[in-house]
């Protein structure tokens, strides 16, 4: 049995970003600041412009903190950890809000986003590292338990059924990057890069230009497929490389489809999500993955503000929507435009 694991896989990915943002930066490199560390299960890494930045850099930390101890799965005094535990808790206006945005995202998906589907997570041991490759009776077990539609929101209380639990890690990373472009907006930082993982929300523009974002190439950790152009949006991208583990030669990723209770199978191997409102962003770049690039095409042809960067199986990247993708020169992937 072979067990690998790649939890920082995105490692390399801040390099390729910050390596493309920093280009032709001597103007402004003089008058910004950085902050790395780690939190919510990520690494994350924000770069500040202007006067102001140290200061608003340090209450942007406290803020992830802040937002952390709301989210967490893991923590004993979270919110979201005592509605797992009691099954029925009065949650804050925040915590409400963002279940209540992500039961939208699901129903606006077909299910294929599901906060409901952590019980299935926790199954294949993805959330204490003790991985595990279930029995199709073991799925359909846990598949019982499993449902966003059984998440009920009665005034400030949420209710779970029995066995049920949640997390809204793949939500909640892009609302924490939103609430960071505030905190600095607030403090008088009008340009920025934050980077939660393969979250990028980007705060204003690069002395009037825009930020230049690298997408990763999913079958190369040290390359990427090309660079998304772009000012004041998220940029968030999600793929089987992020987090796995291997066992008998076979590949066991961490997005997992609620519907089947197996691993996400579209055909997809990475998508990147481009709009304005970073949680969105964050929660559709796994709907996308799990439902496949049919559905991820017919949902910007009907919402013009979302735009995606698809990777299919094939090396096939479809651009799709209103975006300034640059693909790289001589690449081995095939490139159309939706």
């Amino acid at each position: 049995m072979n067990h690998l694991v790649s939890k920082l896989a995105l490692m390399p990915a801040f390099l390729l970003i910050f390596l493309l943002i920093s280009c032709n930066d001597t103007k402004t490199a003089n008058n910004s600041k950085s902050i790395e560390f780690f939190a919510m299960d990520t690494f994350i890494s924000i770069k500040a412009y202007g006067e102001n930045s140290e200061n608003a850099l340090n209450l942007a930390k406290q803020e992830v903190l802040r937002i952390e101890e709301i989210f967490s799965v893991t923590d004993e005094n979270s919110e979201i950890y005592r509605l797992n535990q009691e099954k029925s808790f009065e949650l804050s206006a925040e915590a409400l809000d963002l279940i209540a945005k992500s039961n939208q995202i699901s129903q606006a998906t077909n299910g294929a986003f599901d906060i409901s589907v952590y019980p299935l997570v926790k199954l294949y041991g993805f959330t204490q590292s003790d991985y595990h490759v279930p029995s199709d009776a073991e799925i359909a077990e846990t598949l019982a338990f499993v449902g966003y539609q059984d998440i009920m929101i009665n005034g400030n209380t949420v209710a779970l059924s029995e066995n049920m639990s949640i997390d809204l890690g793949a939500i909640a990373k892009g609302y924490c990057a939103d609430k960071i472009a505030e905190v600095l907006k607030k403090n008088g930082v009008n340009s920025a890069v934050i980077s939660l993982g393969g979250n990028i929300r980007l705060l204003g523009d690069k002395n009037g230009d825009n930020f230049s974002i690298a997408v990763r190439d999913p079958n190369n950790e040290q390359g990427y497929i090309g660079s998304i152009n772009a000012k004041n949006c998220a940029v968030v991208t999600s793929g089987a490389y992020q987090r796995y583990f291997e066992e008998n030669g076979v590949k066991y990723h961490h997005i997992i489809n609620s519907q089947t209770g197996h691993c996400a199978d579209s055909g997809l191997i990475s998508v990147t999500v481009v709009c304005d409102d970073s949680a969105v962003a964050d929660a559709l770049a796994t709907a996308f993955f799990v439902a496949g690039a049919d559905f991820a095409k017919q949902y910007c042809a009907k919402n013009l503000d979302i735009s995606a960067i698809l990777v299919d199986k094939d090396n096939c990247v479809s651009v799709v929507g209103d975006v300034d993708f640059i693909p790289v020169e001589n690449s081995a992937y095939r490139y159309s435009t939706q």
